[in-house]
């Protein structure tokens, strides 16, 4: 269960760094292409790569992971554990709180995005007449909308009068969104956001998202159709009804997201396509996000690789005999692998939980052993857990105490103290 949570939890943090510095990367470059007006459509396709980089990290992490063979960490000792080693934290409670905050409110945010998909979707399926080949015309919207995942179609509201040339302009732009998957990407931001809800980057990179998509579509509807006047006209109008628009626009893709931005920059759009910007800087900047991204990836999957190298530990089969060590300790009784009677009291252990090794120890290889005085209270549990001798002095003494303090016995009938080696060793 530890390790499992400590995958989970290894998982978050590699994929909350990759948000970190690729996503802060890409909103650089996305200010730069701006700035050297760049095509729009262009500076859409960041936000189309983005998500590969997830891809990317997994797929590093387990081909580097399947390269490296586990690191054998037996402990050579009455309790014959294999060690666990890692940069973890020695407190499950600490670490099973935190998943557990993590896991409600992400929770919380995909069931909420779920209910709303399908209460949607179900309302625009039963509520709609079909006008032509994936379009549709519906009562319950105000504004055009491009709506699905995989198969996503256009839905024009019944309420509000176009004249034919807005229409036009109206349906292209959406259909312009159906083409690219628009809407998908749109959902997928959002359930990144959901996932990755304590990093303020994903919020920043999802509003991104959103003004890019839509100026790119801004962009291809004029530079088909060169009605740029008219354009904006239709943009104006649609800002009036857009006032009305209650449903939660993660969900689709709408002519009026962000009316009030296009509308101001559409006068700065310009026939780019051949431009010297867009055929020199374009495959250089792409170049450098590309770069960013598997540069990025291949160094978080690299950490992940080498906290997995350290942290990997098969279990060792017990021997026959256990080696106990002599008590020195007046009234002190040793405590076997197996059950024993000391006098009267059988002492039988129950639970034995495995020492994490010390990352750092492990990579520079430091070996060596703690012994441990334990009493045993009569319900079986552990307390007054002190080290009598370690070697080297303190590296293991923090995890041999702490794994020591886990165990559980069968009740007894009186305190008893024993003595306990847990040696360290590397193969």
């Amino acid at each position: 269960m530890i390790t499992l949570q400590n995958s989970l939890l290894n998982m978050i943090a590699i994929s909350n760094a990759y948000i970190l510095f690729v996503g802060l990367l890409y909103l650089l470059i996305r200010i730069f292409m701006n700035n050297m007006e760049i095509k729009q459509s262009h500076i859409y396709k960041l936000w189309q790569l983005f998500p590969l980089g997830f891809i990317f990290l997994y797929v590093f992490s387990l081909y580097k992971s399947s390269l490296i063979s586990p690191v054998s960490l037996p402990l050579m000792s009455l309790n014959n554990i294999t060690a666990m080693s890692g940069n973890y934290d020695n407190n499950v409670q600490w670490l099973s709180i935190s998943l557990s905050v993590w896991a409600i409110i992400a929770i919380y945010f995909l069931t909420t995005l779920l209910l709303k998909y399908i209460k949607l979707k179900g309302v625009l399926e039963n509520n709609s007449i079909a006008i032509n080949k994936n379009v549709f015309q519906t009562n319950m919207i105000v504004s055009p909308i491009a709506f699905g995942v995989f198969k996503p179609v256009v839905y024009l509201p019944q309420n509000i009068k176009y004249n034919k040339t807005q229409k036009s302009l109206l349906i292209n732009h959406e259909i312009i969104h159906c083409q690219r998957y628009d809407p998908l990407f749109r959902l997928l931001y959002k359930i990144l956001v959901g996932i990755f809800w304590f990093n303020p980057v994903i919020y920043l990179l999802n509003k991104n998202l959103k003004i890019d998509q839509e100026l790119s579509c801004d962009e291809k509807v004029i530079g088909v159709t060169k009605k740029k006047a008219e354009y904006s006209k239709l943009l104006l109008q649609l800002n009036l009804s857009s006032c009305f628009d209650k449903n939660p626009s993660e969900l689709y893709c709408s002519s009026t997201s962000k009316l009030k931005e296009r509308i101001m920059l559409i006068k700065n759009f310009k026939a780019q396509e051949h431009s010297i910007r867009n055929k020199i800087l374009l495959p250089l900047v792409m170049l450098i996000a590309s770069g960013g991204l598997i540069i990025t990836t291949n160094v978080l999957a690299e950490m992940k690789t080498e906290k997995a190298a350290v942290a990997t530990a098969p279990m060792v089969p017990e021997p026959p005999k256990s080696t106990i060590v002599p008590s020195v300790t007046k009234n002190t009784a040793i405590a076997p692998v197996v059950s024993k009677n000391l006098g009267e009291i059988k002492i039988i252990p129950i639970k034995r939980v495995a020492p994490l090794y010390p990352r750092k120890a492990a990579m520079n290889k430091v070996t060596g052993f703690v012994v441990v005085d334990l009493e045993i209270m009569t319900d079986g549990s552990v307390d007054n857990v002190r080290v009598v001798e370690s070697d080297p002095k303190e590296v293991f003494d923090i995890q041999a105490i702490n794994s020591v303090e886990q165990y559980k016995f069968a009740p007894i009938s009186q305190v008893v103290t024993i003595r306990q080696r847990v040696n360290f060793k590397l193969d």
